[in-house]
């Protein structure tokens, strides 16, 4: 009987060591992002072992404006004025960057297809993109990074359309700027009309 005790006193021991195991709280993850600015959601959620929907949410409170996704059409609608703006999406650890006008699209055998014309085309599914976000954060590089980030149902970023930098002083496009402003302001209007 007295061997079954201690048996049962180890697993006990086990059971509270693992449930009292390091796991980022909320002021780490907070630490986390403060000290690495511009990082993907998905570097945080790693390096501060939380789930990538915890570090969205994070991100979200100091520098995000959440957009629904259903929201696409007119998101899209609103880039495609943009003067300068930089497509850029990450796969498999590759970059890859767009420096192209915002062509309108139209829907078509399930697809969502950019016209012809500009540097960008191709098509996709606007259903998949679950959460879009108005980004101002800083910069890994220093100053400032501005984004229009759409995101997909695992909280994955499928591309983000950015503010574009002129090549000489690495100033954003005013023209540009001034439009990622706009569109930030119509947005965080949306959202506190909903608090």
């Amino acid at each position: 009987m007295r061997h079954r005790f201690a048996s049962f006193g180890l697993l006990l021991t086990f059971v509270l060591c693992v449930a009292a195991a390091p796991r980022a709280d909320a002021q780490s993850l907070a630490e986390t992002i403060k000290k690495n600015p511009g990082r993907s959601p998905e570097w945080i959620a790693e390096t501060a072992k939380v789930s990538r929907d915890e570090a969205v949410k994070a991100l979200v409170a100091g520098y995000r404006i959440p957009v629904d996704g259903g929201k696409f059409d007119e998101v899209w609608t609103k880039l495609t004025t943009w003067e300068n703006p930089l497509l850029i999406t990450i796969v498999a650890g590759s970059v890859i960057e767009v420096h192209s006008k915002i062509p309108k699209g139209k829907y078509d055998q399930g697809f969502f297809n950019l016209e012809d014309g500009a540097s960008l085309t191709g098509h996709f599914k606007p259903e998949n993109i679950k959460m879009i976000y108005i980004i101002e954060e800083p910069s890994r590089e220093g100053g400032v990074a501005r984004q229009v980030a759409f995101y997909d149902a695992d909280a994955k970023r499928v591309f983000g359309i950015f503010v574009d930098r002129k090549e000489s002083g690495g100033e954003h496009y005013p023209g540009t700027l001034a439009q990622f402003k706009e569109l930030q302001e119509f947005y965080r209007k949306q959202v506190a009309g909903k608090s």
